[in-house]
């Protein structure tokens, strides 16, 4: 039996309350471009898509399925205006500095998420996040833009954090997030801050919020 050393956070939805700014920024976008999407139809079917992905394989993901038109790079810079415009807005989700807190002190901490830089670097100094997780925050960028469900991302940041995958938790947001920490051989938690619980049914634990995490039971789940 492995004991639980570390907690690797997915960023978006997790520690930052902006998957439904993303999903806005890019409706506005996608309307821009002429393209009207119903919001509820559109999470269901291409965010699902979007989740985990390199930016630039978006605009791809909605040339496909959306038929949008135009330059690839005239594109990508009209996407990332826009979601820079919404992004400003962005907070903490709702209890995560709390268990964050109660984590410090027993856990090593990491984050693993498919931002690439150019989002990542002003999200880390708007919250400080190199306070709370040191160097370890990893992107997309650090494993050759390998996506999830791929488990790349986790195993990188279990090994920069000198653990075994079996020691870590990773906290995921999405059906394709949860699939990428299970790959990785670590037990995930789901938090329904983006998706409801049967679309994360694979996950070892599904909580409503971080207070519902028990420190003391949740995290020291037995791993063979």
């Amino acid at each position: 039996m492995s004991k639980v050393k570390a907690i690797i956070f997915d960023l978006d939805g997790v520690i930052i309350d902006s998957e439904n700014l993303w999903t806005d920024a890019d409706l506005s976008f996608l309307k821009n471009e002429g393209i009207t999407v119903d919001k509820e139809h559109y999470k269901k079917t291409v965010k699902t898509l979007l989740m985990g992905i390199a930016f630039t394989e978006g605009i791809d993901v909605f040339k496909k399925h959306l038929g949008l038109e135009g330059e690839i790079e005239e594109l990508l810079n009209k996407r990332k205006s826009m979601i820079n415009k919404y992004l400003e807005n962005v907070a903490y989700v709702n209890g995560f500095t709390q268990f964050h807190n109660k984590l410090k002190e027993s856990y090593k901490t990491a984050i693993a998420t498919a931002l690439v830089r150019y989002f990542l670097d002003p999200i880390i100094v708007k919250f400080e996040l190199k306070r709370l997780f040191n160097d370890h925050i990893y992107s997309i960028e650090d494993i050759g833009f390998i996506p999830k469900p791929n488990p790349d991302i986790y195993l990188h940041a279990a090994a920069k954090l000198g653990f075994k995958p079996q020691e870590c938790i990773g906290i995921e947001d999405s059906p394709k997030g949860v699939e990428a920490v299970n790959r990785a051989g670590m037990k995930s938690i789901a938090i329904t801050t983006t998706y409801d619980k049967e679309m994360l049914s694979h996950a070892d634990l599904i909580v409503d919020s971080f207070s519902e995490i028990d420190l003391s039971k949740n995290l020291i789940i037995p791993i063979p």
